[in-house]
């Protein structure tokens, strides 16, 4: 069974809630209060009814809504997909089941879904919550065993403590070698007790002589008491047979006599059987004869409906006239329509004729040539010679505009050119400004190479500086060490000193060059600089070489343009005489197609498509002329030859010709009467054909009716009718006599009657039963006189015991002893039912190690070993049938040595190993409640991969409050539960 949906109508804080499960393994997350324990609940109660006010649990009816209870839709591999409604009604509710077939039940049809198992068994193996594993260690340590092997085969101890329940009570009670439970003390007095009686009863000498006669007379009155009940048993049977006695010897008569007709034999419902064909026989008589009757009758109305034969013979050829003619009509339409259409066609060529400049005979020559005129080519050429002519147009304009412009062009660039300077001037004046530049250019330069010296010449001297001041640093230093006779750093400094003062005459001889060098450039710039000023005058020399230049590039350009407008005048020029070219070409076209149509030569270019759109209309109507006037012929043709068919066949049949439509009409009714006739004449033949074979039927069945009826005298062994009806009486009252003894045989309903009554006339030879009756009645009165004597003589003997029992002490003891022995035999049955509770929980208990523990042992195996990571092996009843584990180093271990940790995982595997087993046979969700909380990370991890393994197969809901468990799960598998209740619609 899987869970895929939830309703709740009203169940403690949810109210109207609607909830889809997607995954096998389902987690309902929330935090405390948010209502998990109370859908749990809601599960229960759906499946197995509401708990009633008797019970501990709670009901958790709604506070705000009227409705109490919910619906689950749950798949099942039995029913398919199942609804369970429970709502408010008696103790447990109203249920109602709907199937996937659609049959719908209450409590019946729940109870075959869930295999008969109640809440009970579902807690027990299904559900699991914290109790359970906490119970592993509130357990007494030398119980664990049993405990965790109750675990394994019901999936919970409850077996267990009622088993040490009721061993408790019976210790209580009774215990072998004990002397304070209530049995062994009692046991005790009943001794005591049972001495003082049989001290009493030596007292009373002739006490025991009285008993011993008391049960003299009990036995005596007993056998009397049989005797009496014998005879009073032979007395019934007398009675009964007395009373059944006319209808037994009528029923030996009646044997007797059918005795007599046993050889009789008569055919089953043969007189009803012999009458039926007797009828049968006659009706068919006077049926053939009625045939031989209607056979004259058509024999006659067949001679009226004899064919014509005349008409026959040409009967193909009147209908194909027929046929023919409603074609012919058509023909004669159209012979009237096409000549309509012909006239009008005829003034459609007149009018066409009107409109063009040409005779009916050169029209007929032009109208072949028009095909040899394509007109889009046509078209073309007339399109050409329209743009020819604006194309010369815009010639024109072009070609004046662009004569205009280069005549203006060519007066500028004259003017230009006379305004320039000579060449020879021109080259003068460049020569004096290029020297003017190079002279600036290396006053330039000289500046620069002096600027250069002079950076040059302060850093020589910054380094004579610093050398100078290091040098007499050194010598002051070498002088400090002489003092000092520090002749090393003496020798060192002295040595710095020298090198220093090398340096110090490089740079000096460095200076010398840089100084002269200086005073050498220094000439050379101020003799530049003096030239410069010379020039100074001459400043207007590179304006006046700008401006010429300036004017040189500018009579450049207006060359450039000169040249570019004397192209654009050339090609205007080349454009006319590309014009004329085809202007030349488009009117030789033009020309050939007129030439082609035979038109006058002078005819208007711009006319001809129209003249050419005209000619083809006009060769068109004519060719639709000429195709009419033929099939008007043809159609008048086919007219004429059916006319003549009709006058050809009209005198064959000897009938005057006249209208066409009188003709046919006349042939139309000739061969539907004539049809008529044939389907006349065909029916009277079919149906004689008919008759006579009714007729021949008929014989055949009046000769079997014959043989049936000789069959049924001779099964009655009679020579004709009238001795069968005999026969048939005979047999009547037979069959009257085997009913009266079929009755008589049912009111003989006594089962012994008939043995009775044989046993008093064969065995006993009583013929006359009355009497025997009376006899049987007097010797019950003689027995009952005797037993009346015993009942006296034991009241006596009675009377005389009980005075010798109340003559004192004797009397109180037995009493007492008896009181003891009564109160002692009911404790001992108190006892004997708890042994036998006891009995059956152990045999419970043994069969189900034998059955169910070993499979779970089996398959608890693999999942202890993964919960502990592999660590255990193994899980083995020993011999004793105790529970025992097999760590991987192959030493064995009892429960009450395992650890805490180890003993709770040890659980946890064999109620999932239960669940597993039990899951072969009954599929339920698992219902897991927070169980695993006290599990460390390791073992909870290992608990969770277990758990989805085991989804594969079963559902499983699993109930968390804890986030760090939520993280776990995919978010598809995670069903969250809000701290308020959520409102869903239905």
């Amino acid at each position: 069974m899987i869970i895929k949906k939830i309703y709740i109508y009203g169940y403690g804080k949810w109210e109207q809630v609607a909830w889809d499960l997607h995954s096998h393994f389902q987690l309902f997350y929330g935090k405390n209060e948010a209502g998990k324990s109370t859908l749990m609940s809601f599960i229960h109660s759906i499946l197995f009814g509401f708990p009633t006010k008797q019970q501990n649990d709670l009901r958790y009816e709604p506070k705000t809504s009227q409705r109490y209870g919910g619906m689950l839709i749950v798949h099942t591999e039995t029913h398919g997909e199942v609804r369970i409604e429970r709502v408010d009604g008696k103790a447990t509710g109203n249920v109602t089941v709907w199937t996937e077939d659609g049959r719908t039940g209450g409590e019946d049809l729940l109870q075959d879904i869930l295999k008969g198992v109640d809440k009970t068994f579902f807690q027990s193996i299904f559900s699991f919550n914290l109790d359970g594993i906490q119970g592993v260690a509130k357990v007494d340590r030398d119980q664990l065993g049993n405990y965790l092997l109750a675990a394994g085969t019901t999936g919970t101890d409850r077996l267990l403590v009622v088993q040490q329940h009721i061993q408790k009570q019976m210790e209580q009670l009774f215990k072998p070698q004990g002397r304070k439970p209530l049995l062994n003390q009692q046991l005790l007095r009943l001794k005591e007790k049972e001495k003082e009686v049989k001290e009493g009863k030596k007292k009373n000498a002739s006490y025991e002589s009285r008993v011993t006669e008391k049960q003299s007379l009990e036995q005596c009155l007993v056998e009397e008491k049989r005797k009496k009940d014998h005879l009073q048993s032979k007395l019934q049977k007398a009675e009964k047979v007395v009373q059944y006695l006319p209808m037994i010897k009528e029923k030996f008569s009646l044997e007797k006599k059918l005795e007599s007709l046993k050889a009789f034999k008569f055919p089953i419902d043969g007189m009803n059987r012999m009458n039926e064909l007797l009828e049968k026989k006659t009706k068919m008589m006077a049926f053939l004869e009625s045939i031989k009757v209607r056979e004259q009758e058509l024999e006659a109305q067949l001679k009226t409906y004899v064919p014509d034969q005349v008409l026959i013979k040409h009967r193909r050829e009147a209908e194909e006239l027929v046929e023919e003619w409603s074609s012919t009509k058509q023909q004669m339409e159209k012979i009237r329509e096409e000549t309509r259409e012909l006239e009008y066609l005829e003034e459609e060529r007149l009018r066409l004729e009107q409109q063009l400049p040409l005779s009916f005979e050169q029209l007929t020559t032009s109208s072949q040539y028009t095909n040899r005129v394509s007109k889009e080519e046509l078209k073309q050429f007339i399109r050409q010679r329209y743009f020819l002519e604006e194309q010369k147009n815009e010639l024109d304009d072009t070609f004046q505009r662009e004569t205009n412009e280069l005549e203006r062009m060519e007066r500028e660039c004259e003017q230009l050119r006379k305004s320039l300077f000579s060449d020879e001037q021109f080259e003068q004046l460049k020569k004096r400004a290029n020297d003017t530049m190079q002279l600036e250019v290396e006053e330039q330069k000289a500046q620069q190479q002096l600027q250069w010296l002079e950076q040059t010449k302060q850093q020589i001297q910054q380094s004579l500086v610093r050398n100078g001041f290091f040098g007499l640093f050194l010598f002051g230093l070498a002088g400090y060490f002489a003092v000092s006779s520090q002749w090393i750093g003496t020798l060192l400094s002295i040595v710095g000193a020298v090198v220093v003062g090398f340096f110090v005459l490089q740079h000096m001889t460095q200076l010398r060059k840089v100084e002269v060098e200086r005073k050498e450039l220094r000439k050379k710039w101020v003799r530049f600089r003096d030239q410069q000023e010379s020039t100074k005058d001459e400043v207007s020399l590179f304006q006046q070489l700008q401006e010429e230049e300036k004017r040189r590039a500018e009579w450049n350009l207006y060359r450039q343009r000169l040249l570019e407008q004397q192209r654009r005048y050339d090609g205007v020029i080349q454009q006319f005489e590309k014009w004329e070219q085809q202007w030349m070409l488009n009117k030789t076209k033009l020309q050939e197609i007129i030439s082609i149509l035979q038109l006058p030569s002078d005819t208007d270019w711009r006319r001809l498509e129209e003249i050419v759109r005209l000619l083809e209309q006009w060769s068109i109507t004519q060719h639709r002329i000429k195709r009419l006037q033929q099939r008007i012929e043809e159609a008048k043709q086919c007219v004429d030859t059916f006319i003549e068919k009709l006058k050809d066949l009209l005198a064959r049949l000897e009938q005057p010709y006249r209208s066409i439509e009188e003709n046919i009409v006349y042939l139309k009714e000739c061969l539907k009467q004539e049809e008529e006739k044939q389907f006349y004449y065909r029916e009277y033949s079919m149906k004689l054909e008919e008759l006579k074979d009714e007729k021949v039927h008929a014989e055949k069945e009046l000769q079997l009716i014959q043989h049936e009826i000789d069959g049924l005298l001779k099964q009655a062994s009679a020579r004709d009718d009238e001795e069968f009806r005999q026969h048939h009486q005979l047999f009547l009252q037979k069959t009257e006599w085997e009913d009266k003894l079929s009755l008589l045989q049912k009111q003989l309903d006594h089962p012994y009657i008939l043995d009775w009554y044989e046993d008093l006339v064969e065995q006993q030879g009583i013929h006359d039963v009355n009497e025997y009756v009376k006899t049987l009645e007097q010797d019950i009165t003689a027995q009952e006189k005797r037993i009346q004597t015993l009942q006296e003589n034991l009241i006596q003997c009675t009377y005389t015991i009980e005075r010798l029992e109340e003559g004192g002490t004797y009397t109180d003891i037995l009493h007492e002893f008896y009181e003891l022995q009564s109160d002692f035999q009911q404790k001992a049955k108190e006892w004997a039912r708890l042994a036998i509770a006891q009995h059956i929980l152990t045999e419970t208990m043994e069969r189900l190690k034998r059955e169910r523990l070993p499979k779970v042992v089996e398959l608890a195996n693999e999942i202890f070993t993964l919960l502990t990571n592999g660590q255990y092996e193994r899980i083995f009843l020993n011999e004793q049938g105790q529970l025992r584990v097999e760590r991987n180093d192959k030493l064995i271990f009892s429960p009450n040595e395992l650890s805490q940790g180890t003993s709770e995982q040890l659980y946890v595997a064999l109620r999932f190993a239960l669940v597993l087993h039990v899951s072969q046979d009954m599929r339920f969700p698992i219902i897991i409640d927070d169980s695993f909380v006290n599990f460390d990370e390791e073992r909870f991890l290992n608990v969770v991969h277990l758990l989805k393994k085991m989804s594969g197969h079963t559902q499983i809901l699993y109930f968390t409050c804890h986030e760090y468990v939520r993280n776990m799960f995919k978010e598809m598998e995670i069903v969250s539960l809000p701290a308020a209740p959520m409102q869903v619609t239905n």
